[in-house]
């Protein structure tokens, strides 16, 4: 009504986003949704930082795979808070998602922003190793709990990280 067509957007998306996670019944998605939700995501990070934010994504055409929802886009919403954000020059963000042997879904979310100490990346495989159950948990435990709900050790995690050189987190999911 007011010709605020760059607001509405990022109201849109933002009810996107909150509809999707209230809706606790649907735990799987498809690729193409999950990518969905990622560009949702980056939209609203892009409106509220501007050319502070950049970002690319990459994925298969189609994408009907199934795969646990908010499993990629967790790792994108870590880039952009906990990589980005703390930047006080611009970064960027990259998703490429691709099909690897029609077998598994490899999934890498990249930044350029700050980085991680290696004792803060050794809290996160420590949740690997751990059967506990969700509690309070948020974000990167809750995405690692439930993959190895649906995949046990079938699905990959890796982190390369260092500090002010950025992160790259990989997932591999099986395709089911």
């Amino acid at each position: 009504m007011k010709d605020e067509d760059e607001t509405a957007r990022i109201i849109h998306n933002m009810a996107k986003i909150f509809r999707n996670s209230l809706v606790w019944r649907k735990d799987m998605v498809t690729l193409k949704e999950e990518v969905e939700f990622i560009h949702c995501f980056l939209e609203i990070q892009k409106y509220r930082f501007g050319d502070k934010i950049s970002y690319s994504v990459q994925s298969p055409e189609g994408g009907s795979w199934q795969i646990p929802k908010m499993a990629i886009v967790t790792f994108v919403e870590n880039a952009s808070i906990h990589g980005i954000e703390p930047l006080k020059h611009g970064g960027h963000i990259q998703v490429h998602i691709a099909c690897e042997d029609q077998q598994q879904l490899v999934c890498r979310v990249e930044d350029n922003g700050v980085g991680m100490s290696m004792e803060q990346i050794e809290k996160i495989y420590r949740y690997l190793d751990t059967e506990d159950e969700m509690g309070e948990r948020i974000g990167i435990q809750n995405v690692i709990y439930r993959l190895k709900l649906y995949y046990g050790s079938r699905f990959g995690f890796e982190i390369d990280s260092s500090p002010g050189e950025g992160t790259r987190v990989t997932l591999r999911i099986p395709i089911q």
